[in-house]
């Protein structure tokens, strides 16, 4: 006897069925591209927060909370993009956001601040001068800057 599962109330809308089936197979793509956004929205938001607290001379806490508050906010946004376009709710969308992303963007704000809070001088790091000259050569190079003098006659 088959049994009806879209009768049920919490089946109502989203067609049931007897495997419980909620719409499609999830592939590896569909989860690397969920992935892909959901890192991309963290790092637009962890490089905006240490700009913003930068730019604005705040110290290294302030600023890191920022990047921290930004990551998760971008990191949502883009997944709830994604999430909303296959036609959720804005609120199921965020519900999604937040089930799928927390725990990620979480991880990834410890070690990436962790990191920059153990390495000394990564906070207080600039960018490397440009070297002078015609023969200008990468900022991170690992030779020394001195020349070696002429052997020409």
């Amino acid at each position: 006897m088959e049994h009806d599962h879209a009768k049920h109330e919490h089946h109502a809308g989203h067609g049931g069925g007897a495997g419980h089936g909620h719409g499609e197979m999830v592939s590896w793509g569909m989860a690397a591209q969920a992935t892909l956004h959901c890192l991309t929205g963290c790092a637009i938001g962890e490089v905006l927060g240490m700009v913003i607290g930068t730019a604005l001379g705040w110290p290294n806490l302030p600023t890191i909370a920022l990047a921290v508050a930004l990551a998760f906010f971008f990191g949502y946004a883009l997944t709830m993009r994604g999430v909303l376009k296959a036609g959720l709710t804005l609120r199921a969308a965020f519900k999604v956001a937040l089930a799928a992303d927390t725990v990620s963007i979480a991880i990834m704000e410890v070690l990436d601040n962790g990191v920059m809070l153990i390495v000394p001088g990564a906070m207080h790091a600039g960018w490397p001068a440009p070297s002078s000259g015609a023969h200008s050569r990468s900022p991170f190079s690992w030779r020394s800057s001195s020349r070696r003098p002429s052997t020409a006659g």
